[in-house]
């Protein structure tokens, strides 16, 4: 991935949000890959830098946005925005963090 590969501004981020989000549920994952990064940010917002999740708590947290969270669990990890070791999470901070 490039660097500036997934940034976005704000507007796309707000055009995203209202064409994928309603009441604060993701109504359905777009397939452009750089749309998806605007949910799965909103998403992973939810977690605090340096701070180990268990499998169960990223679920819980996943399924207040979408009821598929085993895609969006590993949507995170192929996106470098979390990292997995066994059932442990964490979340990682990247130099082109959007939030």
């Amino acid at each position: 991935m490039y660097a500036d590969e997934m940034k976005y501004d704000e507007v796309f981020k707000l055009k995203v949000l209202k064409a994928f989000v309603s009441d604060g549920v993701i109504k359905a994952l777009p397939v452009q890959r750089k749309k998806r990064r605007v949910l799965l940010d909103m998403i992973v917002e939810n977690f605090e830098f340096g701070i180990t999740y268990g499998e169960g708590e990223v679920n819980a947290v996943i399924k207040r946005y979408f009821d598929d969270y085993c895609t969006i669990r590993r949507e995170m990890i192929t996106e470098g925005l979390m990292t997995r070791n066994r059932e442990q999470y964490m979340r990682l901070e990247l130099p082109n963090d959007n939030g």
